[in-house]
């Protein structure tokens, strides 16, 4: 676990049944250049990729686990505004999700081919994608209408946005203050924004996760924390800017008391890499979780 916590908590949401796959991110890399990539050699290509990545303890962490990996090339840009043709590489951690990553690449080639409309194709890849991930219906909806909906705040925007209104946000850097550990299940995976801050059904899905990590399930906790922590420090720093969402949150951060302001400037340099950030703080966490685990069985 100690190898790599997130991806073993991102592996865990496959493991207890809650998704098909999973994408954890800045765990897994490749060097080839994708802008060299032709349309017709797509799956040899991914091949490579794969094999180079037999020899990483990520990939044996992987199949250890009795998992896979698929290097998928995605063409149609999912984040963007504007559906473009923007090559990537994606990496799925699955069980048995062939059939899926074929669907995807067909419509992927139509929209290349003009046969498809590329926002009816993205809205397609998204829901496709979604459930494999194990998201919550109402919240890919609510991701493909934030996309369709020009004049919406972007997900990310209007997470943050709730975050600072109820409240959630204070507590989460209270309990970074104070050391404490939080439940904060809808957080369960970088880059999944929950269709609300209360979502009842995202955060069932990482009460699941919870619930099947047993003794580690604070650990798990830990990192919902760290990602919810991400989205206050990408708040902050949009706070600085200009425009209705940047006023609209700047006075969250203008009014903070010294002590969380501090956390948040002390961590803002080293939570862009957020998987690297998460691993190196949930190891420290753990040597003491493990350590106290020991002492009370003595």
């Amino acid at each position: 676990m100690l190898e790599n916590p997130v991806l073993f908590f991102e592996i865990s949401r496959v493991k207890c049944g809650v998704a098909k796959c999973v994408l954890p991110q800045q765990v897994f890399t490749s060097q080839f250049v994708l802008q060299e990539l032709r349309a017709n050699n797509v799956e040899r290509v991914e091949s490579k990729i794969l094999e180079h990545l037999k020899n990483t303890r990520e990939y044996r962490m992987v199949v250890n686990g009795g998992l896979k990996v698929h290097p998928y090339i995605a063409f149609i840009n999912r984040i963007l505004s504007k559906p473009t043709i923007s090559p990537d590489i994606q990496f799925f951690v699955h069980r048995d999700c062939e059939r899926e990553f074929d669907v995807m690449r067909e419509i992927e080639m139509r929209a290349l081919n003009r046969s498809v409309d590329f926002e009816e194709a993205r809205e397609r890849l998204v829901r496709i994608e979604g459930k494999m991930l194990g998201y919550p219906e109402c919240c890919t909806e609510s991701y493909i209408r934030s996309k369709r909906d020009k004049s919406s705040l972007p997900a990310e925007s209007r997470v943050i946005l709730e975050g600072i209104e109820s409240g959630l946000f204070d507590d989460v850097l209270d309990a970074f203050v104070k050391s404490e550990v939080i439940s904060l299940p809808q957080f369960f995976t970088s880059g999944f924004y929950p269709c609300s801050i209360g979502c009842r059904k995202a955060a069932e899905v990482g009460r699941k996760v919870e619930h099947w990590l047993g003794d580690m399930r604070d650990l798990f906790r830990i990192w919902c924390m760290i990602n919810a922590l991400h989205a206050i420090v990408t708040g902050y720093k949009a706070s600085k800017g200009k425009g209705e969402f940047s006023e609209r949150i700047r006075p969250f951060y203008s009014g903070i008391e010294s002590k969380k302001l501090e956390l948040i400037k002390t961590v803002q340099p080293h939570i862009t890499n957020l998987t690297a950030f998460t691993n190196l703080f949930i190891r420290r966490m753990a040597d003491s979780f493990f350590e106290n685990r020991e002492n009370q069985k003595n």
